[in-house]
């Protein structure tokens, strides 16, 4: 395989992700299948004394220097096991490697995994700018065949093994995965941060970069459903940020509905039953309003029964949460023309473990039982 390199800027690093798919003696050396999953494997990464942190000695640099070679840079090779950390100098093992061997790589995995390794640039004597890579077919002696289309370049800005963002990772990956036309789905997960174990760092911050690239977010771990309205607006919805999410550690369906949050399968729950609601609804065709919308449709006269209103045509979800452990009461007001036309018909549909069917003679009252609510659906008789 030719890995061919075009102008860069100085001590770039790259990183570059191997997808084997040949039947070649391989031997894996785990079962990690997923490339960005493979830059967190167990290495030398977090090691302080690491190899790859031990910058090379001023006589081996001047060693290094004097072979000054043709292109005006150096190119390393490394391999998944030793995450490039240095900016400022190179690693001692460079310096001591063998020139005929800097651009040799040998790696274990197995067929279908993801193999994760790196291309190392040195460039001190001028500066390189607007690098490209491009590969080439990789053939064995046995004339087996990895096409170059196996091959992807996923970061010209250095690893990430620390919690730093990747920006560049994700913009390049977006643009691969979108390349043929058809949209990829992209989750961003995360747990909570706000805790001496992570810094307390608030996550959506630490990624904001990121936001645009991804088509939902998975607040999991440590965001229950206890968390104030307001709470699960800001911290866990995705919504200031133009996107919806789902639940993990929230396991109450109707507060997660004021959201547009729905249980993922199979951790926090059985979607299915609103799955089937939504899809009877039309929801992808329909529109949110939230309670925090000056433009809502449908309010309650008690802030711990907040309402969101889904509308499709002349049909609309109304969803009303409990935000208490106690029974709560509440007037409803029903601005028609906001919501665009006249509800005469409204009904409870029966979703299996979340809620018993029935009708309403109006929409003016509500009781609802602590930490339940109720999803009514309204309609405009034909």
């Amino acid at each position: 395989m030719n890995t061919t390199l075009k102008t860069m800027t100085t001590k770039a690093i790259f990183l570059v992700s191997l997808l084997f798919w040949g039947t070649g003696e391989m031997r894996a050396q785990d079962s990690i299948t997923n490339a960005f999953d493979d830059l967190k494997r167990a290495g030398t990464v977090n090691e302080q004394d690491s190899e790859m942190r031990r910058p090379a000695s001023a006589t081996a640099m001047q060693h290094l220097l004097a072979q000054c070679p043709e292109a005006g840079f150096y190119c390393f090779t490394e391999d998944r096991a030793h995450d490039i950390r240095l900016t400022g100098a190179i690693p001692a093992r460079w310096a001591e490697r063998p020139a005929e061997t800097r651009r040799q790589l040998k790696g274990n995995c197995r067929p279908g995994e993801f193999y994760t390794w790196q291309i190392g640039l040195f460039t001190p004597f001028k500066e390189l700018k607007n690098v490209t890579v491009s590969f080439s077919d990789l053939k064995n002696g046995q004339g087996e065949r990895i096409p170059a289309s196996a091959f992807q370049c996923f970061n010209q800005g250095g690893t990430d093994t620390e919690g730093k963002t990747f920006r560049k990772t994700l913009q390049r990956a977006r643009r691969v995965l979108d390349a043929d036309g058809k949209r990829r789905l992209v989750d961003i997960h995360s747990w909570n941060h706000m805790n001496q174990w992570a810094g307390y760092a608030n996550f959506l911050l630490l990624y904001t970069e990121l936001l645009p690239y991804v088509d939902r977010t998975w607040i999991g771990e440590g965001f229950g459903a206890d968390n104030p309205a307001d709470f699960w607006l800001v911290e866990m919805s995705g919504i200031p940020f133009g996107l919806l999410s789902e639940t993990l550690d929230a396991r109450n369906p109707f507060r997660g509905m004021i959201f547009g949050m729905l249980p993922r399968l199979p951790w926090s729950g059985d979607p299915t039953p609103l799955w089937k609601l939504w899809d009877e609804f039309g929801m992808k065709d329909a529109s949110m309003s939230g309670y925090w919308d000056p433009r809502c449709p449908v309010r309650t006269d008690n802030a711990d029964l907040p309402a969101t209103v889904y509308t499709n045509g002349k049909r609309a979800l109304v969803v009303i949460a409990n935000w208490t452990d106690l029974p709560q009461q509440a007037k409803i007001t029903v601005d028609e023309e906001a919501l665009g036309f006249r509800p005469t018909r409204f009904t409870l549909p029966e979703i299996r473990n979340i809620q018993w069917g029935g009708t309403l003679d109006n929409l003016k009252q509500c009781e609802i039982m602590g930490r339940s609510g109720l999803i009514i659906l309204l309609e405009q008789a034909k």
